[in-house]
């Protein structure tokens, strides 16, 4: 239904902060920001709800992001800033599917289904250059920065890289060469403590890239063999504080690598370590408490 939820860590205890219609949340120097419909919530740690912030009249609210005093609004028909209580629309009638902020402090913007956009350093917004030497697709998915401030992007066609020091792309694909990336459909990507890219696909697995010898090194799905993934569609992933990886799919559960040994567990909808829903739609991981928090698809049952 949308609802805001807050899970009490110490208490072992959920909340529910709003009722529905929530559909964008992040959290923004400390503070954790929600949306529903057109309207800007922030949470108030004292009264322990939301509260009212501004109602922006701008189409449904996807995503959020926020650079020095301004914050950016990704709806279904466009892209909005909010500064002071001051809301222009950028880019009108395009559905925004992610928002991401540098550390160049440019915010790169991908729409689902109409390319890669970017206001630079100068302010300036412009549409990135379709081109097989630029950006390859018109569906990009997500975003991470590398350890050389590198800006990678999954789309529908490949795996990119930006390199701002050249204002060069650069996109890999299958090949039919050992090391190459296993599918060219990127759905995920994660920044490990090391500062490997990891590489989730759909229907291809998971790869992690080694930037020194520019190589993947991919983990295929046979639900026979340990040594590999239960199921081919990768979602999110996080990494525990002994650097084990744990992977969500969509249709297999949670599979946690081993770095050590290469050798994965799965904790799946049945047998010994057994979930909810073999989909998954969220993983988080909790430093502190050395704990993992798995969201999942509704389990529906059928009446008795």
């Amino acid at each position: 239904d949308g609802a805001l939820i807050k899970y009490d860590i110490r208490k072992e205890r959920f909340k529910e902060i709003y009722p529905t219609g929530i559909s964008s949340i992040a959290v923004f120097d400390h503070e954790v920001w929600c949306a529903a419909g057109d309207s800007l919530f922030r949470y108030n740690t004292e009264a322990d709800s939301l509260s009212f912030y501004q109602k922006l009249n701008t189409p449904t609210i996807w995503c959020m992001a926020k650079s020095e005093d301004k914050i950016w609004i990704g709806t279904a028909k466009g892209l909005y800033v909010l500064e002071g209580e001051t809301v222009k629309c950028l880019l009108p009638e395009i559905e925004i599917f992610k928002l991401f902020v540098s550390s160049r402090n440019e915010l790169w913007i991908a729409s689902r289904m109409r390319g890669l956009y970017k206001i630079g350093r100068d302010g300036i917004l412009k549409k990135e250059t379709s081109a097989s030497d630029r950006v390859v697709s018109e569906q990009i998915r997500s975003f991470v920065e590398d350890d050389q401030n590198n800006v990678w992007f999954g789309t529908f066609d490949g795996l990119q890289m930006y390199r701002p020091s050249a204002d060069t792309y650069c996109v890999y694909r299958p090949n039919f060469h050992p090391g190459s990336l296993s599918h060219e459909s990127v759905f995920s990507l994660y920044k490990d403590r090391q500062g490997t890219i990891w590489v989730g696909t759909y229907y291809g697995g998971v790869n992690y890239f080694n930037q020194s010898k520019d190589v993947f090194l991919y983990y295929p799905y046979d639900n026979t063999n340990n040594h590999c993934l239960n199921f081919p569609i990768v979602g999110q992933m996080v990494e525990d504080k002994d650097h084990n990886l744990w992977i969500g799919t969509d249709g297999g559960g949670v599979n946690r690598l081993h770095r050590a040994s290469g050798i994965f567990t799965y904790y799946t909808s049945s047998g010994k370590n057994s979930i909810y829903h073999n989909n998954i739609k969220t993983i988080s991981y909790d430093k502190k408490n050395d704990q993992v928090y798995i969201g999942t698809c509704l389990l529906y049952t059928s009446p008795s």
